[in-house]
């Protein structure tokens, strides 16, 4: 699918999945700031800036409009997930992340309040006026069908709408706030310079697009955005999220008491599994792209994220 010229399935802007792009190629935004510039977004021959626009100022309140520009002040580092060698490996409270950073790798971070509830409540009003105005940017996907499996083996799968890179269109204010959490995690995980001589090996044909494999947040670009929901789809089986993801940002927009089972894993390099469910507003700040990750089963109640 394209937008104008924009092609969704590149790299864009917000998994709240973030791809490395190379000095030479100019700033995040060269795929779609024309669009804000211009106000223009053309898909499949019908123009739908002024609907999209006029939606979000319609649903959104004058007030929530307002505070959209609100930088969050209570962002703050929760647990990290350290993968350190089986005997040694373990949960740490921020308190003592300065002593035990360096120690890693931390392939996993959690943010607390990491999005207010006005830029939660502006995410969801997006969505929802994609899905009314672009419906084929909303679809029901099995993960059999990603893996490119002729059956279902109970992988599960999600709802998701794809939002990249209208997020930086639309909400250019939330798009920064989710620099800056990605930025928050990725100083309190001392990925700067995060490079094992095994990484380097297995990214080396990539070239010099990924001489680091963690860069700075700020020089990304998103590869992905999708508003998720989980109907008709129990489970979500572990997968990693492609080699050309430097980190993997979900942030919770239900509260954990909203449904039953729904637990977010990652598994680390010895095979073992850490389940957790975070609170509402927080964000999952993690290496997605190295570390298989997954839902378990949704016994009840109703899951919503936006990764």
């Amino acid at each position: 699918m394209r937008i104008g010229t924009i092609a969704i399935s590149i790299l864009g802007l917000v998994t709240c999945s973030l791809g490395q792009l190379p000095d030479y190629v100019g700033s995040h935004d060269r795929f779609w700031k024309h669009h804000k510039v211009e106000k223009t977004l053309v898909i499949d021959g019908v123009e739908h800036y002024d609907n999209i626009e006029s939606c979000i100022h319609d649903e959104l309140s004058q007030e929530d409009r307002q505070k959209l520009s609100v930088i969050s002040e209570e962002r703050r580092v929760g647990k990290m997930l350290m993968d350190t060698s089986p005997e040694k490996r373990k949960l740490i409270a921020s308190s003592s992340q300065s002593d035990n950073a360096d120690e890693g790798p931390v392939f996993f971070v959690e943010v607390i309040d990491a999005i207010t509830p006005v830029h939660a409540r502006a995410v969801q009003t997006l969505a929802a006026c994609i899905r009314k105005f672009i419906p084929s940017m909303h679809e029901s996907r099995a993960m059999y069908k990603e893996f490119e499996l002729d059956e279902d083996q109970g992988l599960g799968g999600n709802n998701p709408t794809h939002l990249a890179p209208l997020v930086g269109i639309f909400l250019p204010d939330v798009k920064d706030e989710i620099i800056r959490t990605i930025q928050l995690a990725y100083e309190a995980a001392g990925w700067k310079g995060l490079l094992t001589d095994r990484d380097h090996d297995a990214f080396s044909n990539v070239g010099k697009i990924r001489t680091r494999i963690h860069p700075e947040p700020k020089d990304l670009g998103f590869r992905a955005s999708e508003h998720l929901t989980y109907t008709n789809f129990p489970l979500l089986a572990h997968h990693h999220d492609g080699a050309d993801t430097a980190y993997t940002c979900n942030f919770a927009f239900s509260d954990p008491d909203d449904y039953e089972g729904g637990f977010l894993y990652v598994i680390d390099k010895a095979g073992e599994k850490t389940h957790m469910k975070p609170s509402k507003f927080a964000a999952s700040v993690f290496l997605g792209g190295m570390y298989l990750h997954g839902v378990t089963e949704i016994t009840g109640g109703h899951r919503e994220m936006f990764s």
